[in-house]
Parts: structure tokens; sequence; C-alpha cells
């Protein structure tokens, strides 16, 4: 029988984002880039988990739950829950959290200074050609962090990255939309759309534009997606993806 002890369960670690679906969950872990699917069994007792119970106090909330169930089989069931989830670093120790964090030294080559940036009136527009340069290099470099690194460094290069103290155009939007998208053609290999979203939303900032980068999942089928939001509205994006996904993570 596979015992259950309480300090060597660990604790849910901070990357991890989780949302509920109607038939159990689905797990995005933005340090390692992995997401998951969870069984509604699975969903259950990660939500006692987010709810700080010990392995002890969830087998008996579950056991008095489901009083058919023989409770050697709920003990059984709740140890290899958390089994995979240490597994899969989803349940960490504190000495195993410092281990997994890794700072994004990278950064500071992509993204602009604050201090730097300058006010813009916003009656000089980037050329057309330039705006598709830049996409073209941001999809280059997004793709080597994410050739060359975790998931979580695109992460943090997103959320780091400065909205520029500028006057945008009322055409911003469009424009550089339409340059993503003919980066998106003319880059020699398909572009993924978290490398897509992340470009969109550097190049949005850069000119003064508040944009995010939301990432979301959907269960059945299991999959997940990355697109740009301004002021909570999806753009350049072909379908609804806020009433297809749940949404993990926002950046």
């Amino acid at each position: 029988m596979t015992s259950l002890h309480c300090e060597s369960m660990g604790t849910i670690s901070d990357s991890v984002r989780a949302v509920e679906t109607e038939d159990g969950a689905v797990v995005l872990d933005i340090q390692q880039g992995l997401c998951l699917s969870l069984t509604s069994t699975a969903a259950e007792i990660w939500q006692l988990l987010q709810s700080k119970r010990s392995s002890v106090q969830i087998v008996e909330i579950l056991a008095a739950k489901y009083p058919d169930v023989p409770q050697d089989t709920i003990r059984r069931d709740v140890a290899k829950c958390i089994h995979d989830f240490r597994r899969n670093w989803l349940l960490v120790s504190p000495e195993e959290s410092e281990h997994k964090k890794c700072a994004p030294g990278i950064l500071a080559l992509f993204h602009p200074s604050r201090n730097k940036l300058k006010e813009n009136d916003g009656r000089v527009k980037v050329s057309p050609r330039c705006l598709v340069s830049r996409a073209v290099i941001g999809l280059l470099l997004f793709e080597f962090l994410s050739s060359r690194a975790a998931f979580s460094r695109i992460h943090a290069v997103v959320a780091a990255w400065p909205t520029a103290a500028a006057h945008s155009a009322p055409d911003s939007v469009q424009r550089v939309c339409r340059a993503v998208n003919h980066a998106c053609v003319w880059y020699p290999k398909r572009v993924l759309c978290l490398q897509r979203s992340a470009v969109t939303v550097c190049l949005l900032r850069n000119c003064g534009i508040t944009a995010e980068m939301v990432i979301g999942a959907q269960k059945c089928p299991f999959k997940a997606h990355a697109w740009t939001e301004v002021a909570g509205r999806p753009v350049n994006e072909r379908t609804d993806v806020q009433r297809n996904y749940l949404v993990w993570e926002r950046c």
C-alpha cells in the first residue's frame, strides 16, 4: 500500500496555473511550459491541495463525500495523484522551488529600458516596411528563446516589456497586426501562436498601446492557444478565442 506523508508532499509551485472545466481541469506550468489535462478526480484532489489540505485530510474529505468507495482505494488514488503531481514538478518543496526558478538573464538584451522611452506626439509613424522588419526580427528572437530556454523565458520577456510613453496613432493596432501577418507569411518556418502573440504584444507596446498576451486552453479536445488582447478584446484572431478557451494566464 502506498503511504501518504504530509511533510514530503510539498506545495503547489507558484508557476502553476489551473482552470476548471466541466469534466476536470487543465493545468499550465509557466516555468516548464508544461500543459496537462486532469480528470475530475485529479481536479478535485488538486482543489483540495490548493486549499492547503494535507494528504490525510484529503482522504478523509473524499471518504466522507464518497462513502461507497473503500477508503483504501481512495488512499491509493490520492497517493498516486500526489505522486504524479510531484513527478511533474507541480508540487515542490521550498528547496526544489528555488532550484526550479531561473532568472531570465537574456531579457536585458531584448527589451528597452523604461528610462530611455521618449514622448512621441504621434505624428511620426513607423513605415510598414520597418514594422514588418521588426516583426521578423521579433519572431527570430522569440524562436531563439523557445529553442534555447524554457517557456518561462518568453513569459518573462513579455511580462517585463514596457509600454512606451507615446501617443499611438488611431490605426496603430491594425498596422501592427498587418505587419505581423506579413512577417509570418515571409518567415521561413511555421510560426507558433505563442511566438506570434509575443511579437504582437511587444510591437503594440512599443507604439504606446497597452496590450496583453493571453494564454488559454480547452479540454475537449485538449488544446492550448496564445493570443493578444487590447482593452480586453482579442486582435488579429479568426475565431472567438474568448468563447473557445479558458484563460490560464495574462502577462
